[in-house]
């Protein structure tokens, strides 16, 4: 008997021991909700001064990197995809366990939907973020769909077959690299798809609130009254903005009334805020990084107009937002690469920024006025079949002959420069970068952010015409 008892004791251990092994590799790292959550738990005590509540319309539309540089607030959005007023709640009732914000901004886009519950993937985004605690389980409780709360509980049971669908990013610890570090709950987007302005008519009309929605959207006004934290309630510009909706925002401005708060929509101000429609939009909801940035100037406007925040630049305690927001100001001052769309132009860029490193791999059709413009950049006669590397305005690598192979290491990633035979290569962390097969492929990398900026091909048999490869910054 008791050999058998000692047996069962050792396969838990086992398998607690397997389970903590592999659960950080298997668990799931959305940055849409779960890192927001996480990393709350990274502020100092009491260091938000300004905390936003809401969906991807507040972690995407707005910008705590711009309001801090700005206007020296110190925010923090702790949102999640698709979050309905009961994440909401949790959400702040969760943050107030650590933080004590001079103001929480509500966003209250979530008062249009009429849903009993989320989908499994918004509750896991909304949820698995937090720590164990007894307001977690009363927020699976409130978010799980009638019997299905036990497979929440569990989380590993949500991920433990993901096996297949793992990539190199669910091995790699983002804990120590910039972004994770600072980070502030922004997503920040550089997608950009045009979009007609909305034609909203002034009106009065009364539109209901979902009956789930408004009550969870009552009672998170009232958590924060009950722990005397201001708050305020707003609406962020967004392109689908309807006649409906305006009627659902007014009733949602009817309820703030009861409670003393004020709520603003936004919506009705494209012009003063400066929206272009053209350009500063991703989708029907969202706005990209220009969008986030004349917006946060609105709120950080509108917040030093009726509240007293500090203003905490210079304090060396808010360092972290310095950090972030010089990454944030660093990673849109890159994008001028991926704007970039002549050879001529790219090749001036790369002259004129020697704080990134940059890879020029050339293939053996190169012309010569293509190796004129590369010569331009690296203070040397470029050739055909070579290759090239610069940082800090020094040359680190170029070629001695056709057939070579280059290897450095940044920050943690792996690059590599070879030409085999008639093989021309430009690897980062062992994958294939190069984007054309005969021209020049280059690849800039920021050591600031640990990022790539841009990787780039100039088709010789399209008269250099340029290729970006994918934009890997988040959309949302």
């Amino acid at each position: 008997m008791k050999k058998r008892i000692f047996k069962a004791i050792v396969f838990i251990i086992i398998i607690a021991v397997l389970f903590a092994g592999i659960s950080p590799v298997l668990s799931y790292k959305f940055d849409d909700g779960i890192l927001q959550a996480q990393a709350l738990y990274d502020q100092p005590q009491d260091s938000v001064d300004l905390l936003f509540i809401g969906s991807s319309r507040a972690f995407v539309n707005v910008s705590p990197a711009c309001l801090y540089r700005e206007y020296g607030i110190a925010s923090y959005i702790d949102g999640g995809s698709m979050q309905p007023m009961w994440n909401s709640y949790y959400a702040l009732k969760e943050a107030l366990k650590t933080q004590k914000p001079k103001l929480v901004m509500l966003e209250a886009f979530a008062t249009l939907w009429d849903m009993e519950y989320s989908d499994a993937t918004r509750i896991i985004k909304n949820t698995f973020g937090m720590a164990p605690s007894v307001n977690k389980l009363e927020a699976l409780a409130d978010s799980a769909p009638d019997g299905e709360l036990g497979s929440y509980l569990l989380e590993f049971l949500q991920f433990h077959s993901r096996y297949g669908e793992l990539t190199e990013s669910d091995y790699r610890d983002y804990s120590d690299e910039p972004f994770r570090r600072y980070y502030k709950g922004n997503t920040m987007s550089f997608a950009s798809f045009p979009h007609e302005k909305p034609v909203v008519l002034p009106s009065d009309v009364r539109n209901p609130i979902p009956a789930r929605q408004e009550e969870w959207y009552r009672k998170t006004i009232a958590l924060a009254q009950e722990n005397d934290v201001p708050i305020c309630i707003f609406v962020s510009p967004y392109a689908g903005y309807t006649q409906y909706a305006q009627g659902v925002f007014n009733s949602a401005a009817d309820v703030a009334a009861e409670y003393g708060v004020p709520f603003v929509n936004f919506n009705s101000d494209f012009d003063r805020i400066g929206i272009d429609f053209a350009t500063d939009i991703v989708d029907t909801a969202h706005m990209n990084y220009r969008g986030a940035f004349k917006f946060s100037r609105c709120l950080g406007e509108y917040v030093r107009e009726y509240y007293d925040l500090p203003d905490r630049r210079g304090d060396s305690a808010y360092d972290s937002w310095e950090q972030d927001a010089a990454l944030a100001y660093r990673r849109i001052d890159g994008r001028k690469f991926f704007n970039a769309s002549g050879l001529p132009e790219y090749m001036r860029l790369i002259a004129d920024n020697s704080s990134y490193l940059c890879f020029i791999s050339i293939t053996d059709t190169a012309s010569a006025e293509a190796l004129f413009e590369v010569s331009a950049a690296i203070g040397r006669q470029a050739q055909a079949s070579s290759a090239y590397a610069l940082y800090d305005g020094r040359l680190l690598f170029a070629s001695p002959d056709t057939q070579y192979a280059y290897h450095t290491d940044m920050c943690g990633d792996v690059f590599l420069l070879r030409r085999s035979g008639y093989t021309t290569e430009l690897i980062m962390n062992n994958e294939e970068r190069s984007l054309v097969s005969k021209g020049i492929n280059i690849l800039v990398y920021d050591p600031v952010t640990e990022m790539v900026v841009d990787t780039a091909g100039f088709d010789a048999e399209d008269d250099y015409t340029c290729i970006h490869g994918e934009d890997t910054s988040p959309k949302y």
